[in-house]
């Protein structure tokens, strides 16, 4: 058995979908009274591993997209990557110990979405040669850990 938050994450912060805050919380809420969670029993700690769970599966989904935009010339995915690294930038400003890689992770980001990345035809671009579009990256972020 998997950990009870995987499958909320699935359903409640996958890169596909877009829920509110209130939304999301009155969901938790809901799902927390059907396993019969007292407010006070334990509410904040299944919230934590609820966020660090979707932090893992945003971070996971950002490297796929990444790989399959710049590898695999597939550029459906470009489409959810800002919202999933809304999601993911969230979560890591939400936590302390965690604060200090969203500064980090901000930086990258918003470099890349403030201007192109580098666009190159040679070995790397799409299909014969072309150049990929401006996205946001995973090895922007990543850079942004390196600096």
């Amino acid at each position: 058995m998997g950990p009870n938050t995987y499958d909320l994450v699935s359903l409640l912060r996958d890169s596909h979908v877009d829920i509110t805050d209130r939304e999301l919380d009155d969901m938790l809420a809901y799902f927390l009274a059907l396993i019969r969670v007292a407010p006070d029993g334990g509410t904040a700690e299944f919230r934590r591993r609820f966020d660090l769970m979707a932090l893992q599966r945003n971070l996971k989904a950002l490297g796929t997209f990444g790989y399959q935009t710049m590898t695999r010339a597939n550029t459906v995915y470009i489409q959810y990557m800002p919202r999933t690294l809304r999601y993911a930038r969230s979560n890591l400003e939400k936590y302390f110990a965690l604060r200090a890689r969203c500064t980090i992770c901000s930086r990258a980001t918003s470099k890349s979405s403030n201007s192109s990345p580098p666009r190159r035809t040679r070995g790397r671009g799409g299909r014969n040669g072309t150049a990929f579009p401006p996205v946001y990256t995973v090895s922007a972020v990543v850079e942004g850990f390196v600096r």
